[in-house]
């Protein structure tokens, strides 16, 4: 996608954004900045990391995934189909994940962008670290060897990477 189709989508209300990348990449950060640059409001911001605080008290909580997502994909249902512009801040590095968010923003008539965040799996896990949260290597390694299965080439929508969005916005704000 060229800039000006990315900032156009970015203008235009009740639009998906399907952030991929580990834990640590950025994604929650490029979120906070489409807040701070009036591109959506905070409330659109769809966190995994806030629902999993919620429901098992930390961000970093794996204790029921399927009763995470299904909280996810409730939500998310509801703002695309009320016209809301959706930020779903989780890794995405599942087929299954962004598909079905992907499948329910064109259900609901809107348009939805996939950005990748390829920082190295070395500076993600140290990012998160120092955020005080420690994967077990099991569940670290099927991050990474999901989002390394991603073919990029074969996505059926439109995709930009991380930098590209982070330019825009402070380009066009």
């Amino acid at each position: 996608m060229r800039d000006d189709e990315v900032y156009k989508l970015l203008s235009t209300p009740g639009w998906l954004l399907v952030p991929v990348g580990l834990p640590g990449a950025g994604k929650s950060t490029l979120g906070g900045r489409l807040v701070a640059h009036g591109l959506m409001h905070q409330h659109g911001i769809l966190s995994t990391d806030t629902l999993r605080e919620r429901l098992g008290g930390r961000r970093d909580w794996l204790g029921d995934e399927e009763l995470v997502f299904r909280h996810v994909r409730e939500i998310l249902d509801a703002r695309l189909r009320n016209g809301l512009t959706t930020y779903l801040d989780a890794t995405n590095v599942r087929a299954v994940d962004r598909n079905y968010a992907l499948a329910a923003a064109q259900a609901a008539g809107r348009a939805g962008l996939v950005v990748r965040f390829s920082e190295p799996k070395e500076v993600c896990r140290r990012r998160r670290a120092h955020q005080g949260v420690v994967y077990d290597d099991h569940v670290w390694d099927g991050l990474v060897k999901d989002l390394a299965e991603i073919d990029w080439n074969s996505l059926a929508v439109p995709w930009v990477d991380s930098a590209a969005v982070a330019r825009i916005i402070a380009d066009q704000t």
